[in-house]
């Protein structure tokens, strides 16, 4: 027996073990799941908005260049993870092998690795790289903002995680090798963002082009 196929028994043996965790028939468990399956892209993507704000409102451009470099970020690991699954062996999705109708509904394109993953991966951890501030001492609201979200954006990717496998849409190994490959992007690509050509020819012009349109 080959590794693949060992490695692909060994998820499939995950997945179901996940799927006991989950009764179909139970609408708050189904309405939780559906709630979940997106929460960490939905927060992430309020939060850089409201950095962006907050930066304006407090004529900061630190907090609009770290929502920038955490957005690019983010745009890096999905074109990434859109050029795996165009070269990568396709891979069904669970619903496509078994007869267990997934609780979303998704197109059933290649499984691996997973663009959520991939999307909360590297959110997540841009989010503790670049909110990281030389600064000793926050008021409780920027305390918040540096410290604790980046954790909040952790915890909601755990809860996403979990419920895009027990939705029988995701294999476990689709969202840690997502998440995994999305952290090891982020980290290689984060010191491109301190080049001083980067920030002054791309950051800051954009910042510079949205400040006339008033933004």
């Amino acid at each position: 027996m080959s590794f693949s196929v060992s490695l692909q028994q060994f998820d499939v043996m995950l997945l179901n073990i996940f799927r006991w965790f989950i009764n179909q028939d139970s609408g708050i468990q189904v309405s939780l799941i559906h709630i979940f399956a997106d929460i960490e892209l939905i927060v992430c993507a309020f939060f850089l908005v409201f950095l962006w704000f907050y930066g304006l409102a407090q004529k900061e451009i630190f907090y609009k260049e770290q929502s920038l470099k955490i957005f690019f970020s983010i745009v890096i690991s999905i074109v990434f993870c859109i050029l795996l699954n165009n070269i990568l062996p396709f891979r069904p999705r669970p619903e496509v092998m078994s007869t267990i109708l997934p609780l979303i509904s998704h197109i059933p394109d290649n499984s691996f690795p997973s663009m959520h993953a991939m999307f909360a991966g590297s959110s997540t951890f841009a989010a503790f790289l670049f909110l990281q501030s030389p600064q000793k001492k926050y008021s409780w609201f920027k305390y918040f903002i540096h410290i604790w979200m980046p954790w909040v954006l952790w915890v909601l990717w755990i809860l996403m995680a979990f419920s895009r496998v027990l939705a029988w849409i995701h294999y476990p190994g689709d969202i840690m090798v997502g998440y995994l490959l999305s952290i090891i992007l982020t980290y290689m690509t984060a010191p491109v963002f301190q080049y001083q050509c980067v920030k002054k020819y791309f950051l800051q012009f954009l910042i510079r082009l949205a400040s006339f349109l008033h933004l």
